[in-house]
């Protein structure tokens, strides 16, 4: 079984420029120097989603607006590239988490056969790299979803890793369809294999919050950055227990 992951991400940015270009950009070299394929799904303009094809990723440009729609797309080439290359897992990582240090821990229980999906998730220490507000809200939803489901995962770090077998929980899912918020892919589809009986575990690392992302979030914006964990926390206590009893 090949080591070597397809990342997917998915970017938009509105120009090649700020922080969370530049943390996209550390995040696509560094995977890509570790030997690992990186798939982009880019919604910005052209200039943009042109210097991630120079760093050597493969960029599709988004085929329908929201970011759930963007998520599945970039999870569908993920699985292309995995099965004309012989490669064998997809990591579904967020643009500016540079994760090229932990994937070998992550996918780890997927490896030995433990797990058909693994969770990214924070030690003591890690979580302390976070914003306060932003720690508080994620431990809220991460809580909630652990009594819905069953299973103690840090599910609100975002970045899942998933032998490519399982694909279809994270490319076939369709939250519209229950009312629900359609951008997180990532926990709709770590639920659904859960509920349909996936070995599905969590690993801790220590990786840390970007401290320019941090001080950024924590200072010029942090209205903007209050008002979105509120309502992720808001959006995601909804449809936890909406999409278990329906299964999806």
């Amino acid at each position: 079984m090949n080591t070597k992951v397809v990342v997917a991400i998915v970017t938009f940015y509105p120009k090649p420029e700020g922080i969370r270009f530049n943390l996209a950009c550390q995040t696509i070299k560094n995977a890509l120097t570790a030997g690992h394929r990186v798939v982009v799904v880019d919604g910005s303009p052209a200039d943009v989603g042109e210097h991630f094809k120079n760093l050597g990723a493969l960029v599709f440009s988004q085929h329908h607006k929201g970011l759930g729609s963007a998520k599945r797309q970039s999870a569908f080439h993920a699985q292309e590239m995995v099965m004309a290359e012989d490669r064998s897992i997809i990591l579904m990582d967020e643009a500016e988490k540079d994760l090229s240090v932990v994937i070998p821990e992550l996918i780890a229980p997927i490896m030995s056969g433990e797990a058909g999906v693994c969770v990214l998730g924070r030690t003591e220490e890690a979580w302390k790299s976070w914003p306060e507000f932003q720690q508080k809200s994620e431990q809220a939803a991460n809580a909630v979803f652990a009594k819905v489901t069953g299973k103690e995962l840090d599910i609100m770090m975002g970045p899942v890793a998933f032998s490519w077998g399982f694909v279809h929980f994270f490319v076939s899912n369709d939250p519209k369809a229950a009312g629900v918020d359609d951008n997180y892919i990532q926990h709709y589809g770590t639920l659904s294999a859960i509920k349909n009986g996936v070995p599905v575990v969590g690993v801790k690392t220590d990786w840390r919050y970007p401290e320019v992302q941090r001080a950024e979030e924590s200072t010029v914006l942090v209205g903007a950055m209050l008002e979105k964990r509120q309502a992720q926390l808001d959006k995601l206590t909804h449809a936890y227990p909406i999409l278990w009893r329906l299964g999806r």
